[in-house]
């Protein structure tokens, strides 16, 4: 699995989902060829922002779903929490959410990726969801299944954590970073 397409393929057909939503950013006028080539029975797309705009009575008619994927790059911290609380309300019982840009390689890649790393660490403090990053997906595609529990590295997220610095230095043990080949063989106990 070299794309987020592939990953989201792979996880549609190993737990039969057959739901999928894309939040996406507003300066993207038509579906990305990821939201094409995800195949569910029903797929549906909102820009975040105009979401913000409506009122909370139109978050609560939207239905769950098995899959959920946060496109686009360069989000702030506080722009991708909001987005995963989002989609934990309206995931399935065993559904997925999927954000990608979160294996920076060098200082430029992270200033373009912004701050998705930096959500995964903190996701990997909570012992109540299990989180992984895919190192050869793309910059790192991040798996995030809120309702798996997992083992966390530490109690709670420390500032200094959020260094490129510290990055480097920790990087599989700050993103759960494994190969598709060991995601494939976790899959199996998902």
């Amino acid at each position: 699995m070299k794309t987020a397409a592939n990953v989201l393929y792979f996880l549609a057909y190993r737990n039969a989902y057959k739901s999928f939503l894309q939040l996406e950013e507003a300066d993207e006028p038509q579906p990305s060829s990821l939201y094409n080539s995800v195949n569910a029975l029903r797929k549906d797309r909102i820009v975040f922002e105009e979401r913000d705009n409506t009122n909370d009575t139109d978050d609560k008619n939207l239905p769950v779903y098995d899959m959920i994927l946060i496109a686009g790059s360069g989000y702030q911290l506080n722009q991708l929490e909001k987005r995963i609380n989002f989609a934990r309300q309206h995931l399935s019982a065993n559904g997925v959410i999927l954000f990608d840009f979160a294996n920076p390689q060098t200082r430029q890649d992270d200033k373009r990726c912004g701050s998705a790393w930096q959500l995964v660490a903190r996701l990997r403090c909570a012992k109540s969801g299990f989180v992984c990053v895919l190192a050869d997906v793309g910059q790192g595609c991040a798996v995030y299944r809120p309702s798996l529990s997992s083992i966390a590295f530490a109690a709670k997220h420390l500032t200094q954590f959020d260094d490129f610095d510290y990055l480097v230095a920790n990087r599989n043990l700050l993103l759960n970073l494994m190969t598709t080949d060991t995601f494939l063989t976790l899959l199996r106990y998902f």
